[in-house]
């Protein structure tokens, strides 16, 4: 999946974090879907990144 930027496998619920980048929510709802359809996701949640922090080394 090309959105997918990166995937992490987590202790505890939920079992994977999935950072995806999208054009918009439509496009956002389409790659849950697609998700979903392919039989391996059992559930979702949608959390969106609204603001960013880094620590300068």
């Amino acid at each position: 999946m090309p959105e997918a930027q990166a995937v992490f496998t987590i202790a505890g619920a939920p079992d994977a974090l999935v950072n995806v980048s999208v054009r918009d929510i439509e496009h956002l709802r389409q790659v849950i879907d697609a998700l979903r359809r392919a039989g391996q996701v059992t559930g979702t949640k949608t959390l969106m990144v609204l603001g960013s922090w880094t620590r300068d080394a």
